[in-house]
């Protein structure tokens, strides 16, 4: 979590961007297998494609 927070350095808001992304997978992950549903794999791809271009 500490690397969620960016210093507003381009590296540091990258590293930023792509924790936060990690940890709200890894969240809304478990709240859709705890609601029963289907975790929308396809969407986070492409979010994490769009983050790495």
């Amino acid at each position: 979590m500490k690397k969620c927070f960016a210093h507003y350095e381009s590296e540091d808001v990258k590293t930023a961007l792509d924790a936060t992304h990690l940890l709200f997978e890894k969240v809304t992950r478990r709240i859709a297998e705890a609601e029963g549903y289907t975790y929308p794999e396809r969407a986070k791809d492409c979010a994490y494609a769009f983050l790495k271009s």
